[in-house]
């Protein structure tokens, strides 16, 4: 272009996220683009370049640790101890999934047991007990062997 000329033209910028192709982009009526229309692929990404390293660390007298160096540039809509900070954060959530593994299991059926047991409602006279002993607990009311737990 020249000094005395213009530039006209309209742009629309959306938001987004990662890389986008702008053969992804392209909408069902934009499929016959105007003579003049330019698609661009679009980078939503705030990180230009990224590079990390592991370097062997010394803390006293342990020296079989290490350190993680990462090394961020950005376009300057996100600092990079935030940008950091949000990855981070995206990787806890999607590996807590792997941690709650541990967690689930089938619990086991209990048999239901009654609140009470069914042998309490059962008459002293089923089991069987001598004469004396019959009479001796018919004595006392003890009807039923429920009522005779009761007693001791």
């Amino acid at each position: 272009l020249m000094q005395s000329a213009e530039i006209s033209m309209r742009i629309k910028v959306e938001r987004g996220r990662g890389y986008v192709p702008a053969s992804a982009r392209i909408d069902s009526e934009d499929d016959e683009r105007p003579i003049g229309r330019l698609l661009v692929d679009a980078t939503f990404s705030p990180v230009d370049r990224i590079a990390y390293k592991v370097e062997a660390a010394r803390v006293e007298q342990r020296t079989d640790l290490d350190k993680l160096v990462i090394d961020m540039e950005t376009n300057g809509t996100l600092d990079p101890e935030e940008a950091i900070r949000r990855a981070a954060t995206i990787l806890a959530e999607q590996l807590d999934a792997f941690v709650d593994l541990r967690d689930v299991r089938v619990p086991e059926e209990k048999e239901e047991k009654p609140e009470f047991d069914p042998i309490l409602l059962r008459p002293v006279d089923d089991l069987e007990l001598t004469v004396r002993s019959a009479n001796c607990l018919k004595a006392e009311a003890i009807h039923y062997i429920g009522d005779l737990v009761q007693r001791t």
